[in-house]
């Protein structure tokens, strides 16, 4: 459902989808929180939600998607800190319980409005990237370079 302008909020019914493997609805006019419901589905490996209007905290009930490979949160309005129970699964090398190899955010200084220091990518409001490691988001597979 990615760049389709849909706007409103994300249902907190979306956590009862137990089969759900990937949600995909960045690029749209998506409102309020993420719903902690989310952190329900332990089939998840991708999701993508950046591009929108969501704000708030992000809910620590993500950390329970240990399958999770991928999750884009940059180009939106959260404030804070990332969870630690989302950190936690980030990857280590020789760690194969840590699936997160790619995780984004608002957290590019000099101003971040998320402070993440596990994010494999930082953004900052103007759109700029820094890189913390490499990673290759699916639609930007030209660019992979660090600063």
């Amino acid at each position: 459902i990615d760049n389709n302008k849909i706007t409103g909020p994300i249902p907190e019914s979306l956590g009862s989808l137990t089969e759900l493997r990937a949600f995909d609805a960045d690029r749209n006019q998506l409102t309020g929180t993420i719903p902690r419901s989310l952190g329900n589905l332990s089939n998840l490996k991708y999701v993508s939600l950046y591009g929108n209007l969501l704000n708030g905290v992000i809910p620590p009930s993500l950390g329970r998607l240990k399958n999770l490979g991928s999750l884009y949160l940059d180009d939106n309005r959260f404030t804070g800190s990332m969870p630690g129970a989302i950190c936690d699964n980030v990857f280590e090398e020789g760690d194969a319980s840590k699936m997160l190899k790619e995780l984004t955010s608002d957290c590019s200084p000099p101003n971040p409005e998320v402070e993440c220091y596990c994010c494999t990518g930082c953004f900052n409001s103007n759109g700029s990237r820094m890189f913390k490691k490499p990673f290759l988001r699916h639609s930007d597979s030209a660019d992979t370079s660090l600063p």
